[in-house]
């Protein structure tokens, strides 16, 4: 049985976002679906090691040390947000999970502000467990940092900064926290991890603003066309100018920018990319910025 050490353990951005959702959409209701996007075979007796799994999840605290962290750490994390988050249970029955045959079935319900911490956690103990059920064998701890390093480093040559967000995808733990350590120790251009444990385990950045889901949420609830407007307005009414990096592409990225007007560039700090071509991206995004101070220009 796969545990998670931390309830910490988890994407920053699922905790940014639980923030807006308890301030602005306290009864706002979310379900959630695995999608098997790599087509995997799990074995026999999966679903019921994935369930001990999640119902040992329920003991997950937030420490002390872990809230003072946080506090002194994240500022824009109110202290209102971090009482709650320190009376904070994961609740197993809010998460169904079924097996037929080699098919993996698992499903979340309930309330917003609860469930949004599922998603990453359920990612990452179906991957690890999958792991562990299989009888392979991983390369050992010295060639994952030799990788690690050379990843890092020939970035690093390149001036290209790079950010780990490996959580719900990895190995395990162990690999994990290897991998990490290495960055930090050999990467000049390592600037953090999304994963809140790691970065306050290894003193480094914690990472994320907002996800696609919180795009979706604004379309089932305004509609498709108001949901990027709405989704950055409530996003700035919260932090106010912090964790100023937007999600571009959640239906499409000519859609965003055709909301994502002067204002928007002057209260963001920047966009995030998450699919496509990043070269045709970053020139969409300057010709974008551009045709706004040409208009503005005009105007004068």
């Amino acid at each position: 049985m796969v545990l998670l050490r931390s309830i910490l353990d988890n994407d920053f951005y699922k905790f940014t976002m639980q923030q807006c959702v308890l301030k602005l959409f306290p009864r706002a209701k979310a379900r959630y679906t695995f999608i098997n996007r790599g087509t995997h075979s799990f074995p026999q007796g999966f679903a019921e090691e994935l369930r001990h799994s999640v119902d040992a999840m329920s003991s997950l605290k937030l420490s002390k040390e872990e809230k003072l962290w946080l506090y002194k750490t994240c500022p824009y994390l109110d202290p209102v947000y971090l009482d709650f988050l320190d009376g904070y249970c994961y609740d197993p029955l809010e998460v169904k999970i079924t097996q037929k045959g080699d098919k993996l079935e698992v499903f979340v319900e309930g309330l917003w502000y609860r469930t949004i911490l599922w998603e990453v956690p359920l990612l990452c103990l179906i991957s690890e467990s999958f792991f562990a059920m299989q009888p392979m064998q991983r390369q050992n701890d010295e060639r994952v940092i030799e990788k690690t390093k050379n990843k890092i480093e020939a970035y690093g040559n390149l001036g290209v900064t790079v950010a780990e967000f490996g959580t719900r995808r990895r190995h395990s733990f162990n690999v994990h926290q290897l991998v990490v350590a290495a960055l930090k120790k050999y990467g000049k251009t390592f600037v953090g991890t999304s994963n809140v444990h790691l970065a306050m385990v290894n003193e480094i950045r914690p990472i994320g603003t907002h996800a696609h889901e919180w795009f979706m949420f604004h379309a089932a609830k305004y509609g498709f066309k108001m949901a990027n407007t709405m989704a950055l307005e409530h996003w700035v009414d919260v932090y106010r100018g912090d964790l100023g990096i937007a999600l571009s592409d959640t239906f499409t990225t000519n859609e965003f920018y055709e909301v994502f007007d002067k204002k928007f560039t002057k209260l963001f700090d920047g966009v995030r990319q998450d699919s496509g071509d990043p070269i045709e991206f970053a020139n969409k995004t300057m010709r974008t910025i551009k045709a706004w101070e040409l208009t503005h220009f005009l105007k004068q």
